[in-house]
This record gives C-alpha cells, structure tokens and sequence, in this order.
C-alpha cells in the first residue's frame, strides 16, 4: 500500500465506523475507470483515489507522461465522478525533496507530484480530520494539508486564539508518526535553542497521533549560503549534549541489519570493526539539509521536521547531512558514491564544522571524524529503511547506498 495514500485514507475516512471508505491506488498510466470498479466501491462512502510523488531521479519523459495523466485523471473525476459520487478535494503531494528556490519547488511539484482525490457521496460525512482538528482546538477550516518529507501529514490552521498553528498527523507508530518529535522539542525547549517550534499539545485521536506546534517564519531558502551553513553550524553546536558515549549509531547499524537481511552479516562484521573513539553524544536532528531549514532575507529563521531525531548522536553528523546532501543531490550521486569520497574531510565541511567543535568546546581527530562520516551514512540509510522498508529488498538499491560502505574493512 501507498503509505501517503493510507494516511490520507485514514485520515479522510468517515467518523461513523459503519461508513466504509476505500483506498484505490493508481500506477503512473492513472487509469480512473481500470482502478475505480464499480463493484469494489459500491458500498463506501468515501473514495481516496491517487498515488504519491514519483521518486526523485525519474526520468522527464517517464515523469511528463505520469504528470499528463494525473491532471487527466483530476479532470475526468471532476467532470465525470463514479455515480453517486462528488470530488470533494483534490490533495496535491508534492515529491519528499521538493528543491530549493520558489521555481524549482513549482516545477518539481508539477512534474513529480502525485495527488489524492477524495470522492465523497453526498452528503458529505464528518471525517476523522475533522475530529482531531476540533480535539487539538483548530479553530474554522484548515488552510491547507500537505505531507511532510518524513511522511506525516501537515495541517496549517489557527488555534482558539487565533495564532497560526501547524498540526503534524499520522497514523500511531507509523515511521512519520508526529509523537516521535515530542522529546525533541522538549529537551530543544529545556536547552533554550531558538529557532525551533514550540510544541503546543499533542494526543492520539481513532488511532491517529498528533502534535501542534508553532509556525515559525521564513521559507525554504532558494540555495544553502555560506551565511546559512554558519548559522546553522552555531545553532546545531547549542543542542543539548548527554553524559556518556553515543548510542545511534549503534541503534541505526541494528536497524539497517533488520530492514536489509540480505546485508545483515556485512553490518554486524562493520559493527564490530568499529575501533573505540571517545566522542561525547549530543541531540540529532536526523534530517538536516536544506530543505527542512527556513530563512528570513536568507538569514536561519527556523528548523523543522524532527520525527528522525536522536538523543544521544554522534557530534558533526547533522552538519555533514547539511553541507554533504546538497552536493549529493546536486550531482544526482548516490550515497555509497559519496561516502567512498569521504566528503567529511572536503574544504567545504571544514570550513563549516569549525564554530560548530568551538562551541562544543573540542576540535576533532581524524578518527573522531571518521566516525562521524560512519554515523552521518548510518543514519541516512536506516531513515530511508524505516521510511521505506521496500528498500531493503532492492538490490539496485542496496549496491549502490550499503555495499560500497561493506566492502570497506574498517573506517580507515
């Protein structure tokens, strides 16, 4: 199943558990009268009918064609629904990344976008979003729903004193569930780290978790400045630090272990050739680049989308994430590639990670720096597992993101 589509599904499913509502999921050809069967959907009251974005790095022809028929689709259910039937909203998903810069995130959106049409018979019935909107106190309807890159869906709304609020759902356990970020935010909140939402309330409603948290100000930069690796640098050197050794790499190498049997030796004999470095443990945000920073007249306004937050990190991996994903995706390189180049030792990350030690109060060695590099990939690739745990059994995948990591005999 869509995993987007199943959170819309659940989301935009009747309150009444005797109305049924249906999931049809689409291929990239969008056929509505192929996946819409009369017989199927005969008795639910609530159609979601759609797919997610395609991933990044499909190609334009195969992505334009997807595209054509997606707004194909769109038109034909508006003017032609199944009888009965009404297009309630059409919910635009944009792809995980959507690019930086205002024209780059539009024509992304244009061409990789995938959308969910909620059909609804009339009248149209009270959905469970409605009820946990109106148990986290949203006042009027929301201004918008949109899927975060973790997963979670995003409302924007405004709470009973009318600040404008933002409410993070999915369903309870999911990988993109929201009560994952509550922690964080609460020791971000304790350490008096600015620059990070405030966490409001939080709640589990029909088997759905929520949180509400502040709208900070800015957008999406349109590129990642030397002024804002900077800023980043300093405000990642104020998270909270713990006593004693880091522990997510260890959680993230038994993670990728689960979700990839086929590698599972090869990540137990790399965890065991990992020699002693002593490194303090530091909060993770997990997710860093660009794309989950905001700026203000391109000065760090905000950082955002903290469901892959660790509390006891290794230092320096959040700020390699940040200066190493976008050369990373600039190139259109895979992990693997990256990683052999072993980009915690480039110039450019140097440069950055040196107010980031200053204000942690240690300058690192080369070994300490090696195991950042470890930890930096260990934690994109168990994210990426846990997000999408298909993953693991796909053996392109796997080759070009784990296999260049194994086939090292040690982090040297």
């Amino acid at each position: 199943m869509d995993r987007a589509l199943a959170t819309l599904g659940m989301l935009l499913a009747p309150i009444d558990a005797d109305r049924r509502s249906e999931v049809v999921v689409t291929d990239d050809r969008w056929r509505v009268d192929e996946r819409i069967d009369a017989d199927a959907v005969s008795d639910a009251e609530v159609i979601v009918f759609g797919r997610s974005a395609m991933p990044s790095g499909t190609s334009l022809a195969v992505a334009g064609r997807a595209a054509f028929r997606r707004e194909l689709a769109i038109a034909t259910l508006s003017f032609r629904p199944p009888a009965g039937f009404r297009v309630r909203h059409v919910h635009r998903l944009g792809p995980r990344r959507p690019g930086t810069g205002p024209l780059r995130r539009r024509i992304r959106r244009a061409v990789l976008g995938g959308a969910a049409i909620e059909l609804t018979a009339a009248p149209a019935e009270p959905r469970v979003l409605d009820r946990v909107l109106a148990e986290a106190h949203i006042v009027g309807p929301p201004s918008s729903l949109r899927l975060s890159s973790g997963g979670a869906a995003v409302v924007t709304g405004r709470d009973a004193s009318g600040r404008p609020v933002l409410v993070r759902l999915a369903p309870r356990g999911d990988p993109a569930d929201p009560a994952r970020s509550i922690g964080a935010l609460r020791s971000l909140a304790d350490a008096r780290v600015p620059n990070v939402p405030q966490l409001l309330d939080h709640g589990l409603t029909d088997a759905i978790s929520w949180t509400v948290e502040t709208v900070l100000p800015g957008h999406r930069p349109e590129r990642l400045s030397d002024r804002l690796t900077d800023e980043a640098a300093h405000l990642l050197g104020r998270f909270p630090m713990t006593d004693g050794s880091p522990t997510s790499l260890a959680d993230d190498l038994s993670a990728i272990a689960r979700l990839a049997p086929s590698r599972s030796a090869g990540v137990r004999a790399l965890s065991a050739s990992i020699p002693t470095v002593d490194v303090p443990a530091i909060l993770r945000h997990g997710d860093l680049w660009a794309g989950n920073l905001l700026a203000v007249h391109g000065r760090l306004s905000g950082v955002v989308d903290w469901d892959a937050w660790h509390p006891r990190a290794v230092p320096g991996a959040d700020l390699l994430e940040l200066v190493a994903s976008g050369q990373r995706l600039r190139a259109r390189r895979p992990l693997g590639a990256v990683w052999g180049e072993r980009p915690w030792l480039d110039p450019a990350f140097s440069r950055a990670h040196h107010p980031y030690w200053d204000a942690l109060g240690f300058r690192p060695t080369t070994d300490q720096l090696e195991l950042v590099g470890l930890a930096w990939w260990a934690a994109k690739v168990a994210g990426t597992l846990m997000r999408l745990p298909e993953r693991g059994e796909d053996g392109g995948w796997l080759e070009d993101i784990v296999d260049p990591v194994l086939d090292r005999s040690g982090l040297s």
